[in-house]
């Protein structure tokens, strides 16, 4: 089990909240829910964001960057080492789906997509709360 799948257990649990609870806040399921804290299946950019809304931590924590459940200041700001780690957390989603056999190529696509989309929204939310 990756951080994300712990973390993201650890916080719809510290909620009080179901699976399927989560699911309906989200407009999904509550077996896909199990699937994101299994790491079977990953959530797109913008359920990560409401995740993140949710449980009132960032995005960060949520995946392991940081132990700082919310950040008041901007105080990361992703250097070469950090988007190397996020690069290649999702090319070894890519390789265990591949191994598996249960990837298409736009599930690939998907995937990558994902991980830069992360990189590109902690950018971007830092630059924006450096200028507030």
């Amino acid at each position: 089990m990756n951080i994300f799948c712990k973390r993201l257990t650890d916080e719809r649990k510290r909620k009080g909240w179901t699976k399927k609870h989560l699911g309906t806040i989200l407009g999904v399921t509550g077996q896909t829910i199990g699937k994101y804290e299994k790491g079977v299946r990953k959530p797109d950019a913008d359920t990560i964001i409401k995740l993140s809304e949710l449980f009132n931590c960032s995005i960060d924590y949520l995946y392991g960057i940081s132990n700082i459940r919310n950040h008041k200041e901007p105080c990361i700001q992703l250097s070469e080492h950090e988007i190397r780690k996020i690069l290649n957390q999702t090319l070894e989603d890519v390789d265990k789906a591949e191994r598996q056999g249960e990837i298409t190529n736009e599930e690939k696509i998907e995937i990558m997509q994902q991980g830069i989309l992360m990189i590109i929204f902690q950018l971007y939310n830092y630059k924006n709360k450096k200028k507030s």
